[in-house]
């Protein structure tokens, strides 16, 4: 009799110099591998996470690192929060930003440039961030034209 192990391995193409094992049995409608286990079916990319990592956590998701979800190579899978994911693969315009590691004058969003902002929209919290730098070099752009406007109706 065949082992869970063996079952699993015998469903997965090993191609020559491409990194990503492709799962060969049943996928879902999205590309997902699926694998069955006592006539219950299974994401094929979770039981390889288990097999060969570790015990997947309650409420952890498995994130592709290749973005291929047919792939059920262990490295390259992780265990990632539902918002993790969200912000990984989403193409939200939240994600997006998210993900972005400059504003858009170039400056880095790193601890000492980034003011994060919390706001009310639609009766949620939203919570942004700003570049400390741009902010400065509004604010300081606002005050010289706001002397040079007094200044100008001063001398009329």
């Amino acid at each position: 009799m065949k082992t869970l192990l063996d079952r699993f391995i015998e469903k997965i193409a090993f191609i020559p110099f491409h990194p990503c094992w492709e799962w060969m049995g049943h996928k879902s409608k999205n590309g997902y591998g699926k694998f069955g286990i006592k006539n219950i079916s299974h994401c094929a990319h979770r039981i390889s996470f288990e097999l060969f990592n570790e015990p997947i956590k309650n409420g952890m998701w498995i994130d592709h690192i290749c973005k291929n979800r047919g792939c059920v190579n262990p490295q390259h899978l992780r265990q990632v929060t539902p918002r993790e994911n969200a912000i990984f693969n989403s193409d939200s315009v939240y994600a997006k930003n998210y993900r972005k590691t400059k504003c858009i004058h170039g400056h880095e969003f790193d601890a000492q440039n980034t003011i994060y902002k919390k706001r009310k929209e639609n009766g949620k919290i939203k919570i942004g961030r700003e570049c400390r730098k741009c902010k400065q070099l509004s604010e300081l752009i606002s005050s010289k034209k706001y002397y040079h406007s007094k200044k100008a109706k001063n001398s009329d």
